[in-house]
C-alpha cells in the first residue's frame, strides 16, 4: 500500500536536480505509445503525449494506477501519480491517459 503523494515525490525527486542518482530510474519507465505497458496506450495518431509520457502502470482487480513524468510543449517536466480504486479499469486508464495527455499542452 502506498499513496499517490509518495509516488509523486519519488518521480519529482528522480526528475529534479537535487537527486541525480535517481535519474536512471526514469530511463526504465515505459514510453507512451512506444514501449512496455504503454506501447498500446497513447498510440492514436493525433495524441500529443505519445513519446512524451514516461510512466509505470499498475493494475489490480478494480484498481488502476499510473505514475511518471510528462514533458510539456514548453519543455517543463511535470510529475504525476494517479490511483483509481473501485472503478472499471479500462475507463480509469482512459481517464488517466487523457489527463496526462492534457499535461503535455502546458
Amino acid at each position: 500500500r502506498t499513496t499517490p503523494e509518495l509516488l509523486d515525490a519519488v518521480m519529482t525527486a528522480a526528475s529534479g536536480p537535487s537527486r541525480p542518482a535517481l535519474r536512471p530510474m526514469l530511463d526504465g519507465l515505459p514510453i507512451a505509445g512506444g514501449t512496455g505497458t504503454l506501447a498500446d496506450r497513447f498510440d492514436e495518431p493525433d495524441n500529443p503525449a505519445a513519446g512524451w509520457v514516461r510512466a509505470k502502470t499498475g493494475t489490480l482487480s478494480g484498481t488502476s494506477a499510473l505514475a511518471g513524468t510528462v514533458t510539456s510543449v514548453n519543455g517543463d517536466i511535470y510529475t504525476f501519480a494517479l490511483i483509481c480504486n473501485d472503478a472499471d479499469v479500462l475507463e480509469a486508464r482512459r481517464a488517466m491517459d487523457e489527463f496526462t495527455s492534457a499535461l503535455r499542452q502546458f
